[in-house]
């Protein structure tokens, strides 16, 4: 089920590049090998969580590859997945030898592929110790695989398989380095942009006392300092009519 929120991520942005299909592909070979693990241990309980996965990772590698491709190409690459997946099922089950061997080979293969969805979020890391956006790494995912390995862990405990609980083991460091990666990223951009926010606020402050350097000093009078400049503007006109004046009486006294 952890795959839905992929699905959901890519009804939403209808960006197919932002949803891996890998993981889509994984985890139905892994349900398939499972399945056939199961069934031939005559294990029906564990075989009803399988059985209801691999068709939804079927459905959602399908939608994923219609969003990918135009219909034309998308339709046969659908069937063929579905027809491939049942094919894999038939020869699996009625192909292998029903001994120790085939037994021992389907539970070490399921156990190979369990642990490739360990990495399918992680696949994500390198792009994000290039450009430093944790926000790619698929984390409700990673819970998820991780909350399901240690039940499934717990149960290997109990049956005492190790070809089931060595996966779970693996799975689950996996999925807390993975935590820890966006964990460390997360932290590190929250204080890029808090100090971000401090150099903003710095030349902001910086700014407005410049303003206040730049006003006339009649503003530093309170509320005289209108007076004071108006005051000022009077005697400027005053002075400038007297000096008109005493043009205009010389001009008379020469004639």
């Amino acid at each position: 089920m952890s795959p839905i929120l992929q699905i959901v991520k890519l009804c939403k942005t209808k960006d197919p590049s932002q949803v891996s299909e890998l993981i889509f592909i994984v985890m139905a070979l892994n349900a398939s090998l499972w399945f056939v693990d199961f069934y031939r241990n005559f294990n029906f309980m564990a075989i009803l969580p399988q059985a209801v996965g691999l068709p939804l990772n079927l459905i959602f590698f399908s939608i994923f590859i219609a969003y990918k491709y135009r219909p034309a190409r998308s339709f046969p690459i659908i069937l063929s997945s579905w027809v491939g997946m049942v094919t894999l099922l038939g020869c699996l089950i009625y192909l292998v030898p029903r001994n120790e061997a085939g037994d021992t080979g389907i539970a070490m293969t399921a156990m190979v592929v369990n642990i490739m969805i360990a990495f399918t979020p992680m696949q994500k890391l390198p792009v994000v110790f290039k450009s430093g956006d944790y926000t790619i790494i698929p984390v409700a995912v990673n819970l998820i695989v991780m909350f399901s390995s240690v039940v499934w862990g717990g149960y290997a405990i109990l049956l005492h398989n190790l070809p089931l609980l060595v996966p779970q083991v693996v799975i689950i460091a996996l999925c807390l380095i993975t935590m820890g990666v966006y964990c460390f990223f997360r932290y590190k951009g929250r204080k890029a942009a808090e100090s971000k926010d401090e150099t903003r606020d710095e030349k902001a402050a910086d700014k407005t006392k410049d303003k206040q350097k730049s006003v006339p000093e009649a503003a530093d009078h309170g509320d005289m300092g209108p007076v004071l400049v108006m005051g000022a503007v009077r005697k400027q006109s005053v002075a400038n009519e007297a000096s008109k004046g005493s043009l205009v009486i010389k001009i008379e006294n020469r004639r």
